[in-house]
């Protein structure tokens, strides 16, 4: 574990290769704040907006329930059948896409080699400071924890909370977890954290989906 410039504890791990969403404009970002982290508009109302990506993410998850297995193809399919598109050179080994974007809201679906999958969404980005890193990573710490709790409420405001089972997992420092809750959905694991992956990287809260090996 290193320190950022910010003195905070963050994970390395270069060999990960999940994809950084694409950055988010200081102005997206800014558009977050407010009474309830700037979460003030209901599902589906308004893109650009958290409340869109949460009901964009949820409206996705809720398709994948029924793909027993979860696999790359059947995932984009579902993405593609939700009107997404996608995005960068991001493919798997047999070249489905595994980079989807949505009305500014950004997805990848991560296969390993031992069969797990994680489908994973950035509904909110901060990105670095114009140093190349966080001017004051505190504050941002604590805006991304004050989105991820709004996140979560909708989240359980959402159809796919009543089949969702909490963990009682809400601890930081997992990885490069700043802050998490988890939940088990029928046996796969749903996860929204607040994430840095590294010190010179933006902070993201995202909702992943493991299906385990």
């Amino acid at each position: 574990m290193t320190q950022d410039r910010g003195g905070r504890p963050y994970a390395r791990n270069a060999s990960d290769p999940r994809p950084v969403p694409a950055p988010m404009s200081a102005t997206r970002a800014g558009a977050v704040g407010g009474a309830e982290a700037g979460v003030t508009a209901e599902p589906g109302e308004e893109a650009g907006t958290v409340a869109y990506g949460v009901a964009a993410a949820t409206a996705v998850l809720e398709t994948l329930r029924g793909l027993l297995p979860l696999t790359v193809a059947g995932a984009a399919e579902r993405f593609a059948a939700q009107g997404w598109t996608p995005g960068g050179r991001s493919r798997s080994g047999d070249g489905v896409p595994t980079g989807w974007g949505k009305d500014g809201v950004r997805a990848s679906i991560l296969p390993f080699g031992d069969g797990a999958i994680d489908v994973s969404f950035a509904v909110w980005i901060r990105d670095v400071d114009a140093s190349g890193y966080f001017d004051d990573l505190d504050a941002v710490y604590e805006e991304g924890e004050r989105v991820l709790a709004a996140v979560v409420r909708r989240i359980e405001r959402s159809p796919l909370a009543r089949r969702l089972l909490p963990t009682g997992q809400e601890a930081t420092g997992e990885d490069e977890y700043i802050a998490l809750r988890r939940w088990d959905l029928e046996g796969r694991c749903l996860t929204a954290g607040a994430v840095q992956h590294d010190g010179d990287l933006p902070v993201m809260v995202v909702i992943t989906l493991n299906q385990p090996a």
